[in-house]
């Protein structure tokens, strides 16, 4: 019933995935952990985040830690500036990140590239799985 609102709602989308409101719930539930499988399911199934920005942001972390093996955070924040259209954000903290060691132009060589494919490649054959078994019980229940 509640479905289409949970999918639709911004706080799937603003969520920092910090964990707190799971490691505080005094009913010993997960929120953090709801709130990210509304978020694959909304990602999965196209639907539109009310936070435009946030979807972007997501597929360039993912995409920079697919690549690098770690985040690589110049390139990303490029990425998303010129992608969202706020072509100057952040600028203006650039020569002090850079001069105090917080923010490199090249990407870190350090991140664990092979590892890291081999989960992305696990996580694409389990969303595979997971749709194969969606469209097979949605086949099913059409049928009956």
């Amino acid at each position: 019933g509640m479905r289409d609102a949970a999918l639709s709602s911004r706080t799937i989308w603003i969520c920092a995935a910090c964990e707190t409101c799971s490691a505080r719930c005094p009913q010993d539930a997960d929120p953090a952990g709801v709130i990210d499988a509304l978020r694959r399911i909304a990602f999965a199934e196209g639907v539109k985040s009310p936070e435009p920005d946030v979807p972007l942001f997501h597929r360039l972390f993912l995409g920079t830690v697919r690549q690098f093996g770690r985040v690589f955070e110049a390139g990303m924040i490029g990425l998303y500036n010129v992608f969202s259209g706020h072509y100057t954000k952040d600028l203006g903290l650039a020569p002090t990140m850079l001069l105090k060691g917080k923010l490199g132009l090249l990407p870190s060589m350090h991140g664990n590239r092979k590892v890291m494919k081999k989960l992305f490649a696990a996580d694409a054959k389990h969303r595979a799985d997971a749709r194969q078994r969606a469209d097979e019980r949605r086949r099913q229940v059409e049928g009956n």
